[in-house]
C-alpha cells in the first residue's frame, strides 16, 4: 500500500491484496503463525483487514464477515470472483478449483483482485 501525499490516503496494489489473502488465515484466522512481514502498528493491521473485507464483499453477492470455515464448499453462496479470492485465503489449488467447475482461473483471479483494488482506490467503474 502506497501512501499518496497529494490525496492523503493509501493506494492499494493487486500484489498487496494477494499478500493479504495469502496471510489472512495466519494473521486474522484461527491459526497464528508469524508472517514473513511485520506490521508493528495494530491499528494498521485492523485497517488492512477492514479494507480487504469490504472489498471482498463488494465484488460479489455474498457478505464476507471474515474466515468462518476452511472448507471451500461452505462458501458456495458467494460469487465466483469472491470464491477465487477465498480459495487463495484458505489455500485451494488451481487443480482443486477446476474440480469445482472453475476455468480460466488466472484471468478470473486477476479480475477479482483488480476489482478489489479499484474499489479500495475509489474508482467508480470497479467491475469493468
Amino acid at each position: 500500500m502506497g501512501w499518496s501525499e497529494d490525496q492523503l490516503r493509501y493506494t492499494y496494489k493487486v500484489g498487496e491484496l494477494k499478500a493479504i489473502a495469502t496471510w489472512y488465515v495466519f494473521v486474522y484466522g484461527t491459526r497464528y503463525e508469524p508472517p514473513l512481514f511485520e506490521i508493528s502498528n495494530l491499528y494498521r493491521v485492523a485497517e488492512f483487514k477492514a479494507d480487504f473485507d469490504m472489498a471482498l464483499t463488494y465484488i460479489g453477492k455474498g457478505y464476507w464477515e471474515g474466515l468462518g470455515s476452511i472448507r471451500f464448499k461452505d462458501y458456495r453462496h458467494f460469487g465466483k470472483a469472491q470464491r477465487i479470492v477465498i480459495a487463495d485465503i484458505i489455500g485451494i489449488t488451481e487443480y482443486e478449483l477446476g474440480a469445482y467447475g472453475f476455468y480460466q482461473i488466472p484471468q478470473l483471479r486477476g479480475k477479482a483482485y483488480s476489482w478489489m483494488m479499484n474499489y479500495l482506490n475509489g474508482r467508480v467503474d470497479v467491475q469493468s
